[in-house]
């Protein structure tokens, strides 16, 4: 597990914005569009919460995530100033979408699918 999420993930969930994440100069500088290196980050946070409470046998499995345990995930991304949403779809029919929220930002624009035996999950972010 990475520093950031070392310090996201240490006892209960902090209270919404009060771990201040910096990108530096040079991580600001590469080529990479900010939204996109954001994204990578948050994909980076999110996967060592999952292996941290989530693991199992030695793998994740989407499927046995409740919502409730998701909850948790998101009071812990609410911390650092972001959202984390994902829709959960059956044979490309959209059968759970935890997006209540209006766009804040071209964050959204960014996703990752990971596809389970039965579900598709897209997870995607934007700020708090």
């Amino acid at each position: 597990m990475n520093n950031i999420s070392d310090k996201i993930y240490e006892g209960e969930p902090k209270e919404p914005k009060s771990i201040q994440i910096e990108l530096s100069e040079l991580e600001i500088k590469r080529g990479e569009e900010l939204n996109e290196k954001i994204f990578k980050m948050l994909l980076e946070i999110f996967y060592d919460g999952m292996k941290l409470f989530h693991m199992k046998d030695n793998q994740v499995n989407l499927d046995e995530l409740s919502d409730t345990e998701f909850y948790k995930i998101k009071q812990y991304f609410w911390s650092v100033g972001f959202e984390i949403f994902y829709i959960v779809k059956l044979d490309g029919e959209i059968i759970r979408n935890t997006d209540d929220k209006d766009r804040k930002s071209d964050l959204k624009d960014y996703y990752l699918d990971l596809k389970t035996k039965t579900y598709t999950y897209t997870i995607f972010f934007d700020y708090y």
